[in-house]
């Protein structure tokens, strides 16, 4: 019983990454982030609105990096790819939260679809998405496996 606590204790202390050589399944408290604060009038990476929410939205999501490889990575490197800036742009709440941890067709899917989110994707802005996804998938060695290739080949990105 007393160890069984202590072993709970310490995980509250010093949270477990990993138990051996088994990473542990994707949670949001394995990638320390400190948000970025927008000052008011930033415009939207995805829509260019300045009137709305703006809070910051991960590109290549924290749940789809960690499936698609940094589920090995070190607690250092967690929290440099959830604080990297450049997988960081500002977003519109309501878009970030139906974003969520979709892959990009899903979310070409549900911003175009008419049922929920709509969004004017203006001045390219979808693929410049595309493209900054990639980037950052590459940077990072994480893996697209679980991605549509025909979303980047159609943005002119090229995955190799």
């Amino acid at each position: 019983m007393y160890i069984t606590h202590c072993i709970i204790l310490l995980s509250f202390i010093f949270p477990l990454y990993s138990i051996g050589d088994t990473p542990l399944p994707y949670d949001r408290s394995l990638y320390p982030y400190n948000p970025i604060k927008y000052t008011k009038g930033i415009p939207s990476f995805y829509t260019e609105s300045t009137t709305c929410f703006i809070e910051s939205d991960h590109i290549v999501s924290l749940k789809d990096a960690h499936q698609s490889g940094a589920k090995h990575f070190t607690l250092a490197e967690k929290k440099a790819f959830a604080n990297d800036t450049k997988n960081i742009v500002p977003a519109c709440r309501s878009i970030n939260r139906a974003k969520g941890a979709r892959l990009p067709k899903d979310f070409w899917r549900i911003s175009t679809d008419a049922k929920g989110i709509e969004i004017n994707w203006q001045n390219n802005k979808f693929c410049q998405y595309v493209r900054k996804y990639a980037e950052v998938k590459k940077k990072y060695r994480l893996s697209f496996h679980n991605n549509d290739k025909t979303i980047f080949t159609e943005c002119g990105t090229v995955l190799n």
